[in-house]
């Protein structure tokens, strides 16, 4: 029998500190679920003292997000050329609803993974898998032989297959995780058809103006001199601009190198990447939009793995990074400090004064009613609604915008040639 100390909360979001005692960390979960508990942590005592802690559930064996980050690796002995072991968003999740299915029906997981290896038509992928099935081969658990991969496998994935193994209920949380990313998916995609036929046109009206800047405009220019007639003021101003981009283009191309890798030095500092995250979350429109996806995809995640008997402390840590933005990042971080001190959940989130105030009040109503997943898996579809709806409206606005505004340039360019022409006609 093993001895687990836990910190967990109470319907009246209370703060219990205690000892219990199970055959196994799941079984310890299972208990304070029954005894309707939301784990904050749990850590097993030391079997010959009953004192000091041995094993954290989510640090050592792999659910937290530090001890999933792989070994770095100087650059001098990085392979520069070994291929990148990214994979689709869509291809995971065919890969997570195959797995599901396989593992539900009752199949082994070496097998399920091994028939899914075999119809795999993804190259970088079947050489992942091929390599994740010779570690399984020699006795290597699942969770870690994925977390050898983390181009391909996200901390999120990697921590809810370390709870699967625990509870053994591989298939559930399979199924669970191929429901977020095929919605992620399907979320994206209609975003990238979305913005397809604005970057179109503007892409057609950047051709067209770069042609006429550098073909046609300097033709007309020397006709022009040739008259030794005095020009509108419209074309002057036109044919000095234009002038200066032909004439200048290799500086112009050199400082805007410059400026760009100015930018990814300080994007790439700690300061500058929190500088930049805070002031993209402060974007009109844009800003908004961004905050309500992140919110959606960590309130998602955060549901299934709460769902999957991952603590809260644990869930926050891992699905801090979920979102890519730093100033969020950070809150999560801050927020899941303040819930193992014995803070409420949704105000550890209202302490960082960065999350709005429908997701503190229904966090709230889901501590006080035990029913924080199902509430955390409502907010997360509202917020994605709110993002769809948000990226609907602005593309619709979009169109127009980017028409006029290339149209309008393009116009201009067009009565600062003919200008000088209907000049001289009229004198004529």
């Amino acid at each position: 029998m093993m001895r687990f100390n836990y910190t967990a909360k109470n319907k009246q979001a209370e703060v219990v500190r205690d000892v219990i005692e199970a055959d196994s960390r799941q079984q310890a979960l299972s208990q304070l679920r029954k005894m309707d508990l939301t784990v904050v942590s749990l850590t097993e005592m030391d079997a010959s003292t009953t004192t000091g802690v041995t094993k954290r559930l989510g640090e050592t064996e792999g659910l937290s997000s530090d001890a999933l980050k792989p070994a770095k690796t100087p650059f001098w002995k990085k392979d520069l050329f070994k291929r990148s072991e990214k994979v689709k968003l869509k291809d995971m999740a065919i890969f997570c609803r195959q797995l599901a299915i396989s593992v539900n029906s009752g199949l082994p997981l070496r097998d399920a993974l091994a028939g899914i290896h075999e119809d795999m038509d993804v190259p970088v992928f079947k050489n992942i898998l091929d390599q994740i099935l010779v570690r399984l081969h020699n006795g290597i658990p699942f969770s870690k032989a994925v977390a050898d991969h983390p181009k391909a496998f996200s901390s999120v994935f990697i921590g809810l297959v370390r709870a699967a193994e625990e509870s053994g209920s591989m298939g559930e949380t399979m199924s669970r995780l191929a429901d977020y990313l095929e919605s992620s998916d399907r979320l994206r995609r209609k975003i990238a058809s979305m913005m397809a036929y604005p970057a179109f046109v503007a892409g057609f009206f950047i051709l067209i103006c770069m042609v006429m800047v550098f073909f046609i405009v300097p033709q007309f220019q020397d006709i022009f001199s040739d008259l030794h007639s005095e020009l509108p003021a419209l074309t002057r101003t036109v044919f000095a601009v234009n002038s200066t981009l032909v004439h200048q283009a290799p500086l112009i191309a050199v400082v805007i190198v410059l400026i760009g890798g100015l930018f990814y030095l300080y994007r790439r500092s700690p300061g500058g990447k929190l500088k930049l995250a805070k002031t993209q979350l402060k974007l009109p429109w844009v800003g908004e939009c961004i905050k309500q996806y992140v919110i959606a995809r960590v309130c998602r995640c955060l549901a299934i793995m709460l769902k999957s008997g991952v603590p809260i402390a644990t869930g926050l840590q891992i699905v801090s990074k979920v979102g890519k933005n730093v100033a969020i990042e950070n809150s999560l971080i801050e927020a899941r400090s303040q819930t193992v001190g014995g803070s409420n959940i949704a105000d550890s989130l209202a302490g960082t004064e960065i999350f709005p105030s429908l997701l503190i009040r229904m966090v709230r109503v889901g501590e006080s009613a035990g029913r924080l997943p199902e509430v955390l898996d409502n907010v997360a579809g509202a917020y994605e609604d709110r993002v769809e709806n948000t990226i609907t409206t602005g593309m619709s606005l979009l169109e127009p915008i980017v028409i006029v505004i290339f149209g309008a340039l393009v116009l201009l360019l067009v009565i600062s040639i003919y200008l000088p022409i209907m000049t001289v006609a009229s004198h004529v």
